[in-house]
């Protein structure tokens, strides 16, 4: 089961989400790390609402990493590129499909409950109870929360 560092974060939400060193951090934990990323003026950043930290495109082919690409230049900047990245773009789905073939799903809702898919932000929809139960019977392939470390207890 994959266990994602939404914007590589382990503990919660907290302002260092998306900082590189936080993300770095999380997948030296083991755990994966999905990040928001902009492409500007052939320049990449992270940052949720703003291109905030400049990174280079070298940085962003670091395994582990699922890249929510934050603007459409993002997205075909990184489809150019030699060495894959496992990215995609959206805007307020509920499913999609990531550039490796992931199916990457919004918040656990019982009609997109698959075994084959990342269920992302479940702490938004489930209480932790029944998210543990979740987990503990691996009904998904993966979460993505604010919480990776929690998550990673109950396996």
């Amino acid at each position: 089961m994959k266990i994602i560092a939404h914007r590589g974060l382990t503990d919660g939400p907290d302002d260092r989400q998306n900082h590189p060193s936080q993300v770095e951090q999380a997948l030296s934990e083991g755990f994966d790390a999905e990040i928001d990323v902009w492409n500007d003026k052939g320049s990449w950043y992270l940052g949720h609402d703003l291109p905030t930290y400049k990174i280079t495109l070298d940085w962003l082919t670091t395994p582990g990493l699922w890249i929510h690409c934050k603007n459409v230049s993002a997205f075909y900047n990184l489809r150019r590129l030699v060495t894959p990245t496992n990215h995609f773009f959206h805007d307020g789905d509920l499913i999609i499909l990531t550039s490796q073939g992931d199916i990457w799903t919004y918040f656990g809702l019982p009609e997109t409950r698959d075994p084959m898919a990342i269920c992302v932000m479940p702490e938004v929809t489930y209480p932790w109870t029944e998210i543990e139960t979740m987990v503990r019977k691996k009904q998904w392939a993966g979460f993505c929360t604010d919480h990776p470390r929690k998550i990673r207890e109950w396996l």
